[in-house]
């Protein structure tokens, strides 16, 4: 008997979103149908902060861009002109979404490579950056001398 309310009032919600409506009393009820959940794909939150005032003149799609997990550091002499954060919202995406992502907005900012790249839950993050359970990406942007 559970089972028969269940699917009733699955029929009395849905068949209003799919065009069939429902006869009432009243003319002035209104069904609305709307995800819960935002679904897969969703892009992630990118933050960035520049060093300075000044602005570089963005990179070409296609320049490489270096990637230096953790303490590692480029041999070469840079400065750096902003920080870069992610935060991930899908657990579809993962580290090659992240570094492609970090890699386009540096390319934005003028950068070279992406110093300092480490990972951690949003939660955990100092300062936090977003929910428990997100991944959030930061590093530091730089730009050879």
């Amino acid at each position: 008997m559970a089972m028969v309310r269940r699917y009733a009032a699955l029929a009395a919600c849905a068949l209003p979103a799919v065009g069939i409506g429902v006869r009432t009393k009243t003319h002035d009820v209104i069904a609305s149908f709307v995800y819960a959940c935002p679904g897969s794909g969703v892009a992630p939150t990118v933050r960035v902060r520049y060093a300075d005032a000044r602005r570089l003149a963005p990179r070409p799609a296609s320049s490489p861009v270096g990637l230096y997990e953790g303490g590692r550091k480029p041999a070469s002499a840079y400065r750096v002109i902003g920080e870069i954060e992610l935060v991930l919202h899908d657990n579809d995406t993962g580290f090659d979404t992240a570094e492609r992502r970090a890699k386009q907005e540096a390319r934005r900012m003028g950068g070279d490579a992406i110093v300092d790249w480490r990972w951690d839950d949003a939660a955990k993050a100092r300062p936090p950056a977003g929910e428990q359970g997100r991944l959030c990406f930061r590093g530091s942007v730089i730009r050879f001398l």
